[in-house]
């Protein structure tokens, strides 16, 4: 077994380990009808800060629950 592989002994566990946290869940649920930039997020869920939003985000995308396209266009933005 890799040193970064986690064995778990339910489902409810690893799914917990993908989504735990205080804004996943909330990101999930604001994305589930379609891709929003980063801001509409930001304004959907007001109590996250920037930095524990792109955090969540990114461990969101590690994870692979979620992608992230750059969008090429002034001023750039993302989906």
């Amino acid at each position: 077994m890799q040193k970064n592989k986690r064995q778990f002994h339910c489902p409810v566990e690893a799914t917990l380990s993908l989504i735990g946290g205080k804004y996943k869940p909330l990101i999930l649920w604001h994305l589930i009808g379609g891709p929003l930039h980063y801001m509409e997020l930001q304004r959907r869920i007001p109590g996250a800060t920037p930095k524990m939003l792109a955090q969540q985000l990114r461990a969101l995308e590690t994870c692979g629950m979620l992608s992230r396209e750059v969008v090429p266009e002034k001023p750039p933005k993302t989906l």
